[in-house]
């Protein structure tokens, strides 16, 4: 159970990480805009603009830009998918936790050891989640998997 907490709680601290990044990406546009409407004139009229030299503004946008590239670099290690979706938080650790083979563990008391090390074993091999080999065998319902087979009930019984 010690390895499904930290399963969850991984998936939690990535979905929050991301979330971080995002917020970055945010300030980025929103703090370089408004500097590049003032650098141009368009608020002032050229009061300011002709106070700040010509490479203030490249060098705040590629700064800053480098470093907001970093963090995203960072925070997916690579990994550039879609995130543009309702509930996006609760999806994404859903997920996560639908691609753990760990989670074969709940359902070995229903279906056998045998059985249960089959499914995972396919699982792996075919590049699909435990739900659907486990849907695939015939073995439980779909709602009885959902029922059975709940992170958050593996990680706090009561």
């Amino acid at each position: 159970m010690n390895e499904q907490e930290s399963s969850f709680e991984r998936a939690q601290k990535y979905v929050q990480d991301l979330k971080g990044w995002y917020n970055h990406l945010l300030v980025y546009v929103v703090v370089n805009s408004a500097y590049l409407l003032f650098y141009f004139g368009l608020f002032d009229r050229g009061a300011i603009s002709s106070y700040i030299p010509w490479w203030s503004p490249v060098i705040m946008l590629v700064a800053w830009g480098i470093s907001v590239g970093i963090h995203f670099i960072v925070v997916n290690k690579g990994n550039f998918i879609n995130r543009s979706y309702k509930n996006w938080e609760e999806r994404k650790i859903k997920e996560y936790l639908d691609n753990s083979l760990m989670l074969v563990t709940a359902l070995t008391p229903h279906i056998g050891y045998d059985n249960a090390a089959r499914i995972a074993k396919n699982a792996l091999k075919n590049n699909t989640t435990l739900k659907q080999e486990t849907l695939k065998t015939g073995l439980i319902k779909e709602k009885d998997y959902d029922k059975i087979v709940d992170p958050r009930k593996m990680i706090n019984p009561n």
